[in-house]
């Protein structure tokens, strides 16, 4: 049995002067990645996606770069609006950026913060997690186009 874990990191070089779009708001960065690391790791489709209140999602996290960590439990969809899907599923400090998928492991979101949240329209806070919905993210991509 081979006791040493997978590749823990990788060196991937960037291209920004090709492409480089930045959104404070939106708490993300997208940048050209050259060479084919989809070829190595695969790829999440990004694509328009539905989500709705009470629908549920799981998250892939590696809180604070550790290991790999699946959050399945108490996954309901709380609030969708704004640019933001906001949801009871479990996730750890270090978790930004985590994929946040439907049943059907379709992308509908990317981890963005979690705790006492506002949400958006209301202005109420709760306790609960938040990302920024993948139709969000996609208006950002378009952005630098």
């Amino acid at each position: 049995m081979n006791e040493r874990p997978c590749d823990p990191a990788a060196e991937l070089r960037l291209d920004p002067d090709a492409y480089f779009v930045t959104s404070r708001e939106d708490d993300c960065t997208i940048v050209k990645v050259l060479g084919s690391p989809s070829a190595r790791w695969g790829a999440i489709e990004l694509r328009t996606a539905e989500v709705r209140v009470d629908d549920r999602v799981n998250i892939i996290q590696h809180p604070g770069g550790d290991q790999k960590q699946l959050s399945f439990f108490h996954n309901h969809v709380v609030h969708v609006g704004h640019g933001r899907v906001q949801y009871l599923t479990d996730t750890l400090p270090g978790s930004s950026g985590a994929p946040v998928f439907d049943k059907d492991w379709r992308l509908v979101a990317l981890h963005h913060s979690g705790g006492w949240i506002t949400e958006p329209g209301s202005g109420d806070r709760f306790f609960r997690n938040e990302g920024i919905h993948v139709d969000r993210i996609i208006d950002v991509f378009r952005q630098a186009r």
